[in-house]
């Protein structure tokens, strides 16, 4: 009886990190189920992508409407199979390059017929299965990330608020939804996460430098996962400069190495940005004319635009406050606030961290409204920001925790409107 009190009060001091275990393992494995489910207009594009690649034997994408993240990731999501059948090409002594750089038109790559590799190595169901289980699993780490930052933030109640913030990113319908497809969205978002955990960690180094490091490695990273994320850089500056922890001449070269480093992992995530470059700024361009005059005509309708400024903003909050947090838009918005207050709050502990949050909601929110085509799945980057925001504030002792309470009963759903 006494050993069973024991485990007993030994697993009640870790209760919120077995709650958001028990969250983080439900989600996934939920996910994992309804994985083969429904479609997405980027997927036959990415197995394309790996095909090609198998067929000319050359470890470049050719398209850039995304960085190379999404691709590498695909890639490694059927590796063992692609390895089987290379190492039997080599075995049979067929292996030869079917790619080499022109020297009519530097920067840019012969396109070769394929050679003796005309089969398609696996279908289309068994590439999207493994590539969005992968996908899924990687996107889920934005919960971890969420749960490691407030873990380590500076709150009376660190533990509990990390159960919840963690548990309510995993758990929001908006996570749920787009996690089992193959875009690089809530990967990118993981990526957000990813650099707010090292911020934090940097608000309680006497050296924060290396923390600096590994935001910009994690900013150079979501910008190689989606070209939106780049808005993570002059986040750093802005907090590198508030942190004050060195004299101007010093802030200004830190931000100028760690803006190094962030294009550096860019780089190497996205080599095709040096090896391509033609194709790399054409495919960007289009982007950028893509979304700022329309996505798509429908029996002449234009489901996914909004040509007003104004519109959109407005639109762009609606989802924020009505659906992103909660299926109800009462929840919904009642969180939203408790996130701004949350950011409130934050001021008056540390500048330079919510100066830094609100310049990531406030830098979006104008760049976004400047475009035209509206798809959700665009904002998913800002989801680690506000949940983080929403956690159990300072309380006095023996005072209930409304706010986790709150987060906590906030249930799966959203709109359905433009989610593709």
């Amino acid at each position: 009886m006494t050993f069973f009190r024991i485990v007993v009060s030994r697993l009640l001091l870790h209760y919120p990190a077995l709650l958001f275990a028990a969250a983080y393992g439900i989600t996934v494995y939920a996910l994992w189920v309804g994985v083969d489910f429904g479609d997405h207009w980027d997927e036959p594009l990415q197995y394309d992508l790996v095909v090609k690649s198998y067929q000319y034997q050359l470890l470049l994408p050719h398209t850039y409407h995304y960085p190379s993240m999404i691709y590498w990731l695909d890639l490694v999501s059927v590796s063992d199979r692609l390895f089987a059948i290379f190492f039997h090409t080599v075995d049979k002594g067929m292996l030869l390059v079917a790619g080499s750089m022109s020297l009519e038109k530097p920067g840019e790559l012969i396109k070769l017929p394929p050679h003796n590799l005309h089969e398609i190595p696996f279908d289309f169901r068994f590439f999207i299965l493994r590539a969005r289980l992968l996908a899924m699993l990687v996107s889920s780490l934005g919960g971890v990330w969420t749960f490691l930052s407030l873990r380590a933030a500076d709150l009376t109640r660190p533990a509990l608020a990390a159960a919840l913030g963690g548990s309510a990113y995993i758990l929001s319908w908006e996570f749920g939804y787009h996690a089992r497809w193959l875009a690089p969205d809530l990967i990118l978002a993981q990526f957000v996460a990813l650099f707010v955990f090292f911020l934090v960690k940097a608000e309680r180094a006497k050296n924060p430098r290396g923390w600096f490091t590994s935001a910009a490695v994690a900013a150079g990273l979501a910008t190689a996962t989606k070209y939106t994320g780049g808005g993570l850089v002059p986040a750093l500056w802005l907090y590198i400069l508030l942190r004050g922890c060195c004299s101007r001449r010093a802030s200004l070269a830190t931000i100028a190495q760690h803006t190094a480093v962030a294009v550096g992992v860019f780089l190497v995530i996205t080599p095709g940005t040096l090896l391509e470059p033609l194709r790399f700024a054409s495919d960007v361009f289009f982007e950028m004319h893509h979304y700022a005059t329309s996505h798509a005509t429908v029996f002449g309708v234009a489901p996914y635009d909004i040509n007003s400024h104004w519109l959109y903003l407005a639109r762009l909050w609606e989802y924020f406050s009505l659906a992103m947090l909660s299926s109800q838009p009462i929840i919904a918005a009642a969180l939203v606030t408790v996130s701004v207050l949350g950011l409130v709050r934050t001021w008056y502990r540390s500048k330079p961290l919510a100066a830094v949050f609100g310049f990531l909601i406030v830098f979006y929110s104008i760049f976004f409204s400047l475009q035209v085509v509206f798809i959700v799945r665009n904002f998913l980057l800002l989801l680690p920001v506000f949940t983080y925001s929403s956690r159990p504030s300072r309380q006095p002792a023996g005072k209930p925790c409304w706010i986790g309470s709150m987060m906590w009963n906030s249930t799966r759903g959203g709109s359905t409107s433009r989610r593709r």
